[in-house]
């Protein structure tokens, strides 16, 4: 029973603690997809017709976000950490046919 409790207490820590699984990502996510789906989203009574009116601006929201979120996350991982591969080794082993 106690060795239940202790994997439940680092279950818990994993998903709710911090850095954790829910924060702070997954919750900055959802807050960014909840702002946008209520605030920039057109109401539905304009999509009933597939226009360019209302398509247009989703897929340019979208569009911006994605380059925001893989941008910046490219940004961090790659400029901010120095996180750089390892040169590329040519093969050792000829390769006949």
């Amino acid at each position: 029973m106690l060795r239940r409790l202790a994997c439940n207490a680092h279950g818990r820590r994993y998903f709710l603690g911090y850095p954790g699984f829910f924060w702070p990502w997954n919750t900055i996510y959802f807050g960014v997809c909840c702002f946008t789906y209520h605030y920039t989203t057109p109401p539905l009574s304009m999509c009933k017709e597939f226009a360019a009116e209302w398509i247009l601006p989703l897929y340019l929201r979208n569009l911006v976000l994605l380059w925001i979120f893989a941008g910046g996350w490219h940004l961090l991982l790659c400029k901010c950490f120095r996180v750089v591969s390892p040169p590329c080794q040519p093969c050792q082993t000829a390769v006949t046919l």
